[in-house]
């Protein structure tokens, strides 16, 4: 059975770089994996440019990073078949043919793999940096690593309590170490696998994580922590759900007791919820919804 692979792309700046960025992902890919950009604020220019590229887009308001990523792995491992997830922060430019291959393979193989960055030479990591032999490093880069769906399915999300990037990222790949995914804890530090991947150049914003220590938090995280917060990030994957509100939730909604009850002095009299009882009496007795 041939592996999938999905690539979100978080992006807040648009312009030529997010443009030539695509073009060269479509470029270099040796398979056909299913990208999607993760939009953090995006001028509406550049989302113009995703329309005109047919290039799949979630999201719109600029959030916390941990919100934005979670977009990338929400959205792709909940509506497409992927395997795996590769996010890559805007910018990030691959320069060998198939380089997506290695990504793939290093998720599936170990659960996550994060990122040599091509300025750390490789004798420096004790491994060829491939996903047959990884390195190991002590930190963690943020602008490119890949995950399995079946690490994700024991890790979850990244936490959107973390107030910056690099938080967020230690605090993700060592809840993946702890669960066993993309690395090893030793005397409770973590070191985690990582390979070149075929990147050629990152952002110069991306950050690299100091020497990270154990967490006490749960392994696994939700994309959100609050209801409201539930509401609006469902709400920006509007346009990929396949689901669509029952006859009866829009009858809920938009119920009117009162005129119910009008219509029903019974139900009235008898001190009974107007939805409640049509749903489970009214409807099967074809009681009318208002007086007539």
């Amino acid at each position: 059975m041939r592996r999938k692979l999905g690539i979100a792309i978080t992006a807040r700046q648009g312009g030529d770089a997010l443009h030539q960025q695509i073009g060269r992902i479509g470029g270099m890919c040796a398979t056909d994996p299913h990208l999607l950009v993760c939009d953090d604020g995006l001028p509406p220019e550049a989302l113009s440019m995703l329309d005109d590229e047919r290039v799949r887009w979630v999201g719109g308001a600029a959030r916390e990073a941990a919100w934005n990523r979670n977009r990338g792995l929400y959205g792709l491992f909940t509506f497409t078949d992927v395997d795996a997830v590769l996010l890559m922060e805007e910018g990030v430019v691959p320069a060998i043919q198939g380089w997506e291959l290695e990504w793939l393979e290093g998720a599936l193989r170990y659960g996550v793999i994060g990122l040599v960055p091509p300025d750390v030479p490789v004798w420096e990591t004790g491994g060829a940096c491939t996903a047959e032999e990884p390195g190991l490093l002590r930190s963690v880069h943020g602008a490119c690593f890949a995950v399995s769906r079946e690490a994700f399915g024991a890790v979850g999300f990244m936490d959107t309590r973390m107030t910056s990037a690099v938080s967020m990222h230690e605090d993700y790949m060592i809840r993946q170490v702890r669960a066993g995914y993309g690395g090893v804890m030793l005397a409770r530090e973590a070191w985690f696998l990582a390979i070149s991947g075929g990147i050629a150049r990152v952002p110069e914003f991306s950050e690299t994580t100091p020497l990270p220590v154990e967490y006490e938090t749960p392994v696994w995280c939700p994309a959100w922590h609050t209801e409201q917060e539930r509401g609006v990030f469902l709400s920006e994957f509007a346009e990929l759900t396949t689901r669509h509100p029952s006859p009866i939730e829009a009858l809920v909604r938009n119920f009117d007791s009162e005129a119910y009850l009008l219509a029903n002095p019974d139900v009235r009299a008898a001190s009974m919820d107007g939805v409640g009882h049509y749903l489970r009496y009214g409807r099967a007795e074809s009681r009318p919804l208002r007086p007539v």
